[in-house]
């Protein structure tokens, strides 16, 4: 009995390092955002209206922490070391609202009092599809409108599709969301300025309908 308890002394210290080295390593999770790079944007100037972007719509496939990839054959795989830095929602949000206003030169002023004389402009947006591809694309299919404050007639509900070419590597998909964003925020920008400019109810641009 002593003899058998001293040889298990002797073997656990082997046992756990046997068992370390066949562990599987743990895996890092890389967080991604939708947000460019700031460093060479220029803050809003115009102070003669503004943006209210609203909450985002996104589908229920891709509302999720992990960024969600086609692998061909209609299969969808979230990959949990791959995670996007908030939720997809709020990281559209955030980056229609940044593009939109360094776009215009204006605010957004979501979650803020409104002055009554300052028009304002409220941006809706719902995301049909956000496929991620990668190695190949990154694609946003999106329902828009823009609305005026004070407005009284319904808005027109405008289109967009962004299908951006990404090279290899979850930061490519990023990148391309990111730029498929920054073309529908410029569609929403131009349906924006052709109001200001006729100073009429926002309308679809000719390539967003």
């Amino acid at each position: 009995m002593i003899r058998t308890q001293r040889l298990l002394r002797r073997l656990t210290p082997l046992l756990a390092l046997a068992a370390s080295a066949c562990a599987t390593p743990q895996q890092t999770t890389s967080y991604y955002t939708l947000m460019p790079d700031a460093s060479a944007a220029a803050a809003p100037t115009d102070a003669s209206y503004q943006v209210e972007v609203l909450a985002v719509e996104v589908p229920m496939q891709v509302d999720v922490p992990q960024m969600v990839v086609q692998t061909g054959n209609g299969e969808l795989v979230p990959v949990d070391t791959r995670r996007w830095i908030a939720p997809l929602n709020n990281e559209i949000r955030g980056a229609l609202s940044w593009q939109l206003t360094r776009a215009l030169g204006v605010r957004d002023v979501a979650g803020f009092g409104r002055s009554a004389n300052t028009p304002v402009y409220r941006v809706s947006l719902r995301v049909q599809r956000f496929d991620s591809a990668p190695g190949a694309y990154a694609r946003i299919d999106a329902f828009w409108s823009v609305r005026a404050n004070g407005s009284d007639t319904t808005a027109t509900v405008c289109s967009s599709s962004a299908n951006i070419s990404v090279g290899s590597g979850y930061a490519a998909l990023a990148q391309g969301h990111q730029k498929a964003i920054a073309q529908i925020a410029g569609e929403i920008a131009a349906s924006i300025r052709s109001a200001r400019a006729a100073n009429s109810a926002p309308i679809c641009p000719a390539n967003a309908r």
